[in-house]
């Protein structure tokens, strides 16, 4: 019985996270999410403070729970725009499935394969969906 679910789960994880990216032609990306190391997505550094602010106020308003962290007095609270949207936008990324469309942003997204996580602000990862 044990068996039959891993694989039903392991079905499930291929159709809505590995499919999409490899029909987008994210073959790196697929590799990554497999590999249980990441991937994360966070904001470009280039990215206007007004742009990364829309993204803060476009997830808090559809992820629950996704912006608690970031708040003033929370362990990823910080006041650089880069850093205090690139958490939510993770959550993001993770709550709809890592694909790349789910990091874009308007173009101020950008997917990594090292883990941005810093002090006590642990972000959400592919090793936190087993």
């Amino acid at each position: 019985m044990a068996d039959a679910m891993r694989m039903v789960t392991s079905l499930l994880l291929l159709y809505f996270f590995l499919l999409p990216c490899l029909t987008n032609g994210s073959v790196a990306l697929a590799s990554t999410i497999l590999s249980g190391k990441g991937p994360w997505c966070v904001a470009r550094a280039e990215a206007t403070r007004e742009a990364l602010q829309a993204n803060i106020d476009y997830v808090c308003g559809f992820v629950g729970g996704a912006c608690g962290a970031i708040q003033e007095g929370e362990s990823c609270y910080s006041t650089d725009i880069v850093r205090q949207a690139s958490y939510p936008m993770n959550a993001y990324f993770y709550y709809y499935g890592p694909t790349e469309m789910n990091c874009d942003f308007n173009g101020t997204g950008i997917i990594i394969t090292f883990d941005p996580s810093h002090g006590n602000c642990v972000y959400p990862s592919r090793n936190m969906l087993d």
